[in-house]
């Protein structure tokens, strides 16, 4: 009886993946988008089509949550990964539709280095959860957790150093609003993808 409904844990490990590597192909098409402003449009279209994407499989897992009697851990804990990732999804999309709603023309190279911390660090956040299925004595999820905490800090650094130079280098107020907003909001990806690993290191802890 009970045999019946161990397939169905395979498919949340699935389906976590197929998060995350949206995730990985949105933050990249972000990176990119702040390397190429010329074409902003199509960068930012690309970005929110991952995001849809991971969307998609977000509410799947929630669904299958629902519709599953025996869960690879705990239900409050699939549904708060579920939840922050969806969250990164989010906060990049709605930093790529900046740029060409702004009319961003240029990019300040803080700005362009914070962007590949989000980047490297949504990148460690696939690589966390592609190894869900695999918690007992898994060292590579510890390392890469601690690996986003360190890129966390970074953005923090990032971005007062990078509002310091704007406030001291941009006369404009219009530009330093935009600015501002998008430094913020690349600075609330680094704080997600930190959530994750704090959820994904209590999983660890308590099943593992």
């Amino acid at each position: 009886m009970m045999m019946k409904f161990l397939p169905k844990q395979e498919e949340f490990f699935v389906l976590f993946q197929k998060v995350g590597t949206s995730l990985t192909a949105a933050a990249q098409a972000l990176y990119q988008e702040v390397q190429q402003l010329y074409a902003p449009m199509p960068a930012a279209n690309l970005v929110l089509q991952h995001k849809r994407e991971a969307g998609a499989n977000a509410q799947r897992l929630f669904t299958l949550m629902h519709k599953t009697f025996i869960t690879p851990f705990d239900r409050y804990d699939i549904h708060r990964l579920n939840d922050k990732l969806y969250d990164i999804a989010n906060m990049i999309n709605l930093t790529a539709q900046r740029f060409p709603r702004y009319d961003i023309q240029q990019v300040p190279p803080m700005m362009v280095t914070l962007t590949e911390i989000c980047y490297k660090s949504v990148q460690l956040v696939e690589q966390v959860v592609s190894q869900l299925h695999a918690l007992k004595k898994n060292g590579a999820i510890a390392t890469a957790c601690e690996k986003i905490k360190i890129y966390e800090s970074q953005a923090d650094q990032l971005l007062i150093d990078g509002m310091a130079a704007l406030l001291r280098e941009e006369a404009d107020i219009k530009t330093i609003f935009k600015l501002k907003e998008i430094y913020d909001l690349l600075e609330s990806v680094t704080d997600r993808c930190q959530q994750v690993a704090f959820i994904v290191e209590g999983i660890v802890l308590e099943y593992a």
